[in-house]
């Protein structure tokens, strides 16, 4: 888990100097003085605004711009939540928001993008991006992060009774006025030339250890036409499934095993689990014209109507399907009334079968 940041290249502080930005020049769209304090930016006066120089970083001059009523740096807002991690930032800003401060949206950087390009189709050029950052990693058992947002609720790193406090990582709005806007929330995706063989979309992590999330993922109610959708496993083919689920637990030895869930030759196909699909609570259900098979034959079906039940006393207990009757030349009365004892069984035995098959039904009227 990493517990560093990657470095910010704050856009927004650009405009406040030159492009080294160094106190003193001007820059495209801000003034400052040689003392350090913005004059204005973009024409508008922000007295209340000083760059502030905190060191050299390797080969780039670190600064960061820090609101003059600020009461804390960047580096005590980050020991709140990792002590003993010194902070080596290109870039830097800090918000510090005063008790009873009632405005909203407050930002410590932002990026702001009007465009009006017209080039930009489904794959297109022209577009936009209000933040963006790149990343090389250029040596072996080096790591690098996109973004790494780090949030903590409280001003120590120590159990707190806090209330009222939300703690929200990314937060993205779509104001969408025309049906035709191709909306897409979060998109990942890439240019590589290798398939490397550790590749997750998203990673669910532990809160911390043995503290958890009460859900992975969750898609509200009424809030989308699809909670999950897995698509094909290839782009194209013939008699290709889809993206299989995975699903993991321990067995009775304490070793972990894999059940698969997938949509493969018109059926939705259960593999891996050894004691095969169990329901814990509710009903197997079926359209009417629909059966169960098993090797592609049919072995129960809808319901057989047109039975009226039976009477009289079924019969579940032994019975003998070998039985044989001697008859002599002259039938004698023991003869015949073994017969219709016998002929009494069977009928008793039809009656248990027909009731146990009304009771599961498979038959009724």
């Amino acid at each position: 888990m990493a517990i560093r940041r990657a470095s910010l290249a704050a856009a927004a502080i650009l405009p406040v100097g030159g492009p080294s930005g160094v106190p003193g020049q001007n820059g495209r769209d801000g003034t400052n003085g040689r003392d350090g304090v913005v004059r204005s930016i973009a024409g508008v006066s922000k007295p209340d605004l000083t760059l502030v120089d905190i060191g050299a970083a390797p080969a780039v001059p670190s600064r960061f711009l820090i609101d003059g009523g600020a009461t804390v740096t960047p580096q005590d807002v980050y020991t709140s939540a990792f002590p003993g991690v010194a902070l080596s930032d290109t870039s830097q800003a800090v918000l510090d928001v005063a008790p009873g401060d009632q405005r909203d949206n407050l930002s410590a950087v932002a990026g702001y993008v009007r465009t009006r390009s017209g080039g930009a189709g489904f794959v297109g050029k022209g577009n936009a991006v209000a933040l963006f950052g790149c990343v090389q990693i250029a040596a072996n058992y080096s790591a690098g992060w996109g973004g790494n947002i780090l949030i903590t609720d409280h001003t120590e790193r120590a159990v707190s009774n806090g209330t009222g406090r939300i703690a929200t990582g990314f937060e993205l709005d779509f104001n969408i006025m025309s049906p035709n806007t191709h909306v897409t929330g979060i998109s990942i995706g890439g240019n590589s030339l290798s398939q490397p063989t550790d590749a997750n979309g998203f990673l669910v992590n532990s809160l911390g250890t043995g503290i958890k999330w009460n859900a992975g993922f969750w898609s509200l109610d009424g809030c989308a036409r699809y909670a999950l959708v897995a698509g094909v496993l290839e782009i194209s083919g013939k008699n290709i499934g889809s993206q299989p689920i995975l699903l993991q637990y321990f067995d009775g030895s304490g070793v972990k095993q894999t059940s698969q869930i997938q949509a493969a030759g018109g059926f939705a196909v259960i593999s891996g689990a050894p004691n095969g699909l169990k329901l814990s609570f509710g009903n197997v259900g079926l359209d009417p014209g629909y059966v169960f098979t098993v090797g592609g034959v049919q072995v129960v079906a809808g319901r057989k109507t047109g039975w009226t039940a039976g009477s009289g006393t079924p019969n579940r207990g032994s019975f003998n399907a070998d039985y044989t009757q001697t008859m002599g030349a002259s039938y004698s009365q023991a003869q015949i009334q073994a017969l219709q004892n016998q002929l009494l069984a069977t009928q008793q035995r039809l009656l248990a079968l027909e009731s146990d098959l009304r009771a599961h039904g498979l038959i009724g009227a």
